[in-house]
């Protein structure tokens, strides 16, 4: 089946959801709950993991040291209300996108006296109290405990140690797809969560950060997660249900979180160790995807006056265009990583000319002292330097009155390409030679790697090896010599 086939206006969506809120009573203890459902949903991860790892069932040893945040002693969970959502999520349904549909909206109209985020935590316990046991009944598959073993049975077993070995291999890649949507959801309801917690935190602020139609995302996304917990245990390997439109939904909801409350605020969490909220270079490539149809110039370089320079020249131009423009500078972000995933990128296959022509130009920046690129909604229209930047912005009123008749993507960009031609060097026939810092110089079997060449922003089309003058050989913008004058090239 097709992973996501039902087709919806998201406006529809948003009336009918609507339809399904109406809060009322005290406020609900979110944060109490949510800690329980964290404990679960990390520790039974991390048994998914080991399996993964070890292809075989283990007993896994967990951290059994109390958390520091512990829900409020007064806390009572709400059962009833657990097991209504937990027969809708495991109803062995068709696991289908119209059907899934439905019964989100079910599960919203069930949760109707409930805030925002209570919904999707009510949700994510009501997976969290199937999906824990489950996994700690898998555990203890082979205890001698008649008890304990006649209930695993009963219950079914998401990772199977007796899974023959031909369906051994998909049925570990469709756990771990599983398990990686799981914990994606988890970090993005713990967000929210810890916004919400703060102190100075308005219902403002929360409504900005999550909407109607992210909860019906979330949900949904549950429920995807739910029909595959069902599909494993049934040993229905032959059904195919892919997670990845739910996992891409997530990561662009995560993204955009990340974008309103800032990378570093993200880091911050109180629910584990601190550490870099993805490791996955795919995240920071994530994060420059923006809303459509909004305007936003992301920024960085080694020059730390280039960041007042840049917000002073485009608040000129929105308010001479009358156009929002929205600003994020990249040094706030993991820049080993977000330079990773630049070059990640560049090694793949582009079939657009002018999309790897942006991304070199932007690798080549790397240590210049200021560069910008300009996205309209997840689209990059242009990338430019410092001076490209602000010889464009000094001419403004020459291309000024193109972005009310062409719009200000095409205004800018036909006018700032041009500047480029204009900066750019001419022809050289010797390549002029280069300082290569010995911190840039990498030697991998005999061979002299330099990674991002440039002389102030540009990158070098052609350059010599500074050891023994043989040109070097260009794969993407990393430069390699094997000081032989017929290498044997090998791309890596």
């Amino acid at each position: 089946m097709e992973t996501y086939s039902f087709q919806i206006r998201e406006e529809q969506i948003k009336l009918q959801i609507d339809d399904t809120h109406a809060p009322y009573g005290d406020p609900f203890d979110t944060y109490s709950l949510f800690i329980i459902v964290a404990n679960i949903l990390k520790r039974s991860t991390k048994i998914v993991e080991a399996f993964v790892e070890q292809g075989d069932i283990i007993k896994v040893s967990l951290d059994n040291k109390e958390d520091q945040d512990k829900p409020k002693e007064s806390f009572r969970v709400p059962m009833c209300i657990l097991k209504n959502i937990g027969c809708e999520l495991f109803s062995c349904k068709d696991p289908g996108a119209e059907i899934a549909h439905e019964t989100t909206l079910k599960i919203l109209k069930k949760l109707q006296n409930y805030q925002w985020e209570a919904k999707v935590v009510l949700t994510l316990a009501a997976f969290a109290k199937e999906f824990g046991d489950l996994l700690h009944l898998d555990q203890v598959i082979n205890t001698q405990d008649q008890l304990t073993k006649s209930l695993a049975i009963l219950k079914g077993s998401l990772i199977l140690p007796n899974t023959p070995l031909e369906k051994r291999q998909r049925r570990r890649s469709a756990v771990l797809e599983l398990n990686n949507l799981i914990k994606e959801t988890l970090s993005v309801i713990e967000i929210i969560i810890r916004e919400s917690e703060k102190s100075y935190s308005s219902s403002q602020r929360i409504a900005e950060l999550l909407k109607p139609i992210n909860v019906y995302w979330i949900v949904m996304t549950v429920i995807a997660c739910a029909n595959k917990v069902t599909i494993l245990t049934s040993e229905d390997l032959e059904k195919p249900f892919d997670l990845s439109f739910y996992e891409r939904k997530i990561r662009e909801y995560k993204s955009v979180l990340i974008r309103l409350i800032g990378p570093k605020e993200v880091e911050k969490s109180p629910f584990e160790q601190p550490k870099v909220v993805e490791q996955d270079e795919r995240e920071y490539y994530e994060l420059l995807k923006v809303e459509s149809n909004k305007y936003i110039i992301l920024h960085g370089g080694i020059d730390q006056e280039w960041t007042k320079e840049i917000e002073a020249k485009v608040n000129f131009i929105s308010m001479e265009a009358n156009i929002k423009i929205e600003l994020f500078n990249i040094n706030q972000l993991n820049l080993e990583a977000f330079w990773s995933s630049v070059h990640t990128l560049l090694s793949k296959l582009y079939t657009g000319k002018y999309a790897k022509k942006q991304l070199e130009r932007l690798y080549s920046y790397k240590q210049a002292k200021g560069w910008f690129f300009l996205n309209k909604g997840s689209t990059t229209v242009v990338v430019g330097s410092q001076e490209s930047f602000l010889k464009a912005v000094a001419e403004f009123d020459k291309w000024k009155v193109d972005i009310r008749r062409r719009t200000l993507e095409v205004a800018f960009k036909e006018y700032h390409e041009s500047i480029i031609t204009d900066l750019a060097p001419g022809p050289i026939t010797t390549p002029p030679p280069v300082t290569v810092p010995p911190e840039s110089r990498k030697y991998i079997n005999g061979c002299l790697i330099i990674e991002n060449p440039s002389l102030d922003g540009k990158l070098l089309k052609q350059m010599n090896c500074p050891t023994c003058t043989l040109d070097m050989e260009m794969i993407g913008v990393t430069y390699r010599c094997c000081h032989t004058s017929k290498s044997s090239f090998s791309y890596y």
